[in-house]
């Protein structure tokens, strides 16, 4: 019994050393700014972005307004709210990528000279793909594109009746 109590005992330092040698803890690592960047575009409007970057109030609030927001479309509300998270996510898009790239601590987001070509890069398709959108919706809208196939369903639904009046 003396053997195994001796043996025991000069095992649990060298378990104790090796349980001292874990990693730095993942804050005091600067976060990255592609990383943002990439989430900010993936999960802006979730605002997972800002959890990345240790902004923990603002990023839980604007992930609850978001789920809020879903089911709240059905009494309109949702919309405003989401016409909001859209606005904050756009805010906080060209913050990234031209202003303050700082993480929710003070520190610079890390970054190479790689990181930032590939933020400058999708930033600039971002906003073409934008204003491409933009401007198809407009020109949907002003040839009438969505209220002829609006028309065009009501024709073709077997429960439309023109002689009815609704």
């Amino acid at each position: 019994m003396d053997n195994n109590t001796t043996n025991a005992a000069n095992e649990a330092p060298q378990n104790s050393v090796t349980a001292n040698t874990q990693p730095a803890p993942l804050s005091n690592q600067p976060r990255n700014l592609l990383a943002a960047f990439g989430l900010l575009l993936s999960f802006g409007y979730f605002g997972v972005h800002q959890l990345y970057l240790g902004n923990k109030t603002q990023g839980w609030v604007r992930f609850g307004l978001a789920v809020a927001s879903l089911p709240l479309m059905l009494i309109l509300v949702g919309y405003v709210i989401a016409i909001v998270l859209g606005i904050w996510t756009l805010v906080d898009f060209f913050l990234l990528a031209i202003g303050n790239k700082i993480d929710g601590e003070g520190q610079p987001l890390a970054a190479t000279p790689r990181d930032q070509q590939y933020t400058k890069t999708l930033f600039i398709v971002t906003l073409v793909l934008g204003a491409l959108y933009v401007i198809l919706v407009i020109a949907a809208i002003s040839l009438g594109i969505f209220s002829s196939l609006q028309e065009r369903s009501r024709s073709t639904s077997p429960y439309y009746s023109p002689s009815r009046s609704y």
